[in-house]
């Protein structure tokens, strides 16, 4: 897992912060952005209360409000307690470096082929990579006459595909759209996306208003709790040309949800009650079911 040593900052936006927070304590707040870079320069984090304490730095009288405040942000996973954003940016990060890291490579054996061999080896180690990548056919003068009509090898449709993925991947505007868009439970469909923008820009319409789409959508969806979830759209559904919602406010749930920052102190004060009385409900359901499971076990004695 790559830690702060590979990855040293985290890219945060303000608007999904602030949705994905209301109705905590500044206190809460805080407690929870510090574990939030604890966990991105570390790692999973420990399961022990105790050392969660510690490490948010919070006093042992107020931990206890606190962290019911933020228990929901936290997964239990194999190695500890996981952030879904923290380890989604994670990846996001992590895949980006490693294509930053390929295409340094390349553009560093192109530099030393320029300099020990010259123009003319460069070319021909270009011109061997690409028949070598896309496994080009040799042209007969029958094959020749036929190519137009004749449908693509099976190697030459795979060489295109992987062309069209190293495309995408190579437009930081795209990728930068892929980060904005919401997170959703199953595949986004990004192939036909990047199609579908690139048909929008060709129509007019620039990155930066389809940036600002994702945007909405984005805020749209974490104020109604879509996110991470089915019923985020699929990116290739969102930005069809035709009849796409892309160019939709979304703004009515992200318009209460930062309203509600302003809320009143009995509005508050009825929040807390709620979690303490869900809180409560989950302690109680967790202390039944390894009531049952002890029973179990002495009748199967």
């Amino acid at each position: 897992m790559a830690t702060s040593t590979d990855l040293p900052w985290l890219k945060i936006y303000p608007a999904n912060w602030l949705t994905e927070t209301l109705g905590l304590s500044l206190a809460a707040k805080g407690a929870l952005w510090q574990l939030i870079c604890v966990s991105w320069s570390r790692g999973p984090l420990p399961t022990d209360e105790e050392q969660l304490r510690r490490l948010a730095g919070a006093d042992p009288a107020d931990w206890p409000s606190l962290w019911a405040e933020i228990r929901s942000h936290w997964t239990a996973g194999d190695a500890g307690l996981v952030n879904g954003m923290v380890e989604d940016e994670r990846a996001d990060a992590t895949r980006r470096r490693e294509i930053a890291a390929k295409g340094a490579a390349v553009t560093n054996a192109t530099r030393h082929a320029a300099r020990a061999n010259g123009a003319g080896a460069v070319a021909a180690a270009s011109a061997g990579a690409v028949a070598k990548d896309v496994a080009l056919l040799p042209l007969t003068s029958e094959t020749s006459e036929t190519s137009e009509a004749s449908p693509l090898p099976l190697t030459q449709e795979r060489a295109g595909k992987r062309r069209s993925a190293r495309a995408r991947e190579s437009c930081p505007e795209f990728e930068e759209l892929k980060r904005i868009y919401p997170k959703r439970a199953g595949d986004s469909r990004w192939r036909e996306a990047y199609a579908h923008c690139l048909a929008l820009v060709d129509a007019g319409r620039s990155w930066q208003q389809l940036h600002a789409d994702a945007g909405r959508y984005t805020r749209y969806a974490a104020a109604a709790g879509h996110t991470r979830t089915k019923f985020v759209m699929t990116a290739a559904r969102f930005f069809d040309p035709d009849g796409g919602p892309f160019a939709e406010e979304w703004n009515t749930d992200a318009d209460m949800a930062l309203n509600a920052l302003a809320r009143t102190p009995e509005q508050i004060a009825a929040d807390r009650q709620l979690q303490a009385r869900v809180q409560a409900s989950r302690e109680k359901a967790e202390r039944d079911g390894a009531a049952r499971l002890a029973a179990l076990a002495q009748r199967t004695n």
